[in-house]
């Protein structure tokens, strides 16, 4: 009788670690997070709200459409630099923020800092830029030419942005 014991008691703890392996799997914070986006692109576009403004499509944006549609999965894009980001995989809805520095492009940690690849919320936010003082023209990207700019409104970011005034 104790023969059988062992390797049923040792199959059960198998079962309940595979059990609790995919649970802990499916709880990631990343897929509650893309649950929620997914709901509100249906609610838009029930409402007519979402438009595809291009028919061809990137690599990235086809990911971005699959989790929009339901599918859960870790959203990972190489920038301009060559290295791989998953930003998007929290921050779904993001990528069309600024024409002028498109996601696929720019990515994200090259002016909000950050680890690029962690998908836990504490990780992935150590080392993040809160300050707009350390982003655009105060770390290396515009520093050379947002100070020859006379234009009043781009003038306005000295104010803060001190660090990229000429004066």
């Amino acid at each position: 009788m104790r023969e059988r014991i062992i390797p049923i008691a040792l199959s059960t703890l198998m079962i309940l670690s595979v059990a609790a392996a995919l649970l802990k799997e499916e709880l990631k914070p990343w897929k509650r997070y893309q649950s929620r986006y997914h709901q509100i692109m249906r609610a838009q576009l029930r409402e007519g709200e979402v438009r595809i403004s291009r028919p061809e499509r990137s690599p990235l944006e086809r990911k971005i459409e699959m989790a929009a549609r339901g599918k859960k999965l870790i959203i990972q894009f190489r920038n301009e630099r060559g290295e791989s980001e998953r930003c998007l995989t929290c921050h779904l809805g993001l990528e069309e923020i600024s024409p002028n520095h498109p996601v696929e492009r720019t990515g994200c940690i090259a002016c909000h800092g950050g680890d690029r690849l962690a998908l836990d919320v504490k990780a992935a936010h150590r080392g993040l830029v809160r300050s707009d003082e350390k982003s655009c023209g105060g770390s290396s990207c515009h520093k050379d030419i947002v100070g020859s700019i006379k234009h009043e409104k781009i003038r306005r970011c000295f104010e803060c942005h001190y660090d990229l005034s000429d004066s």
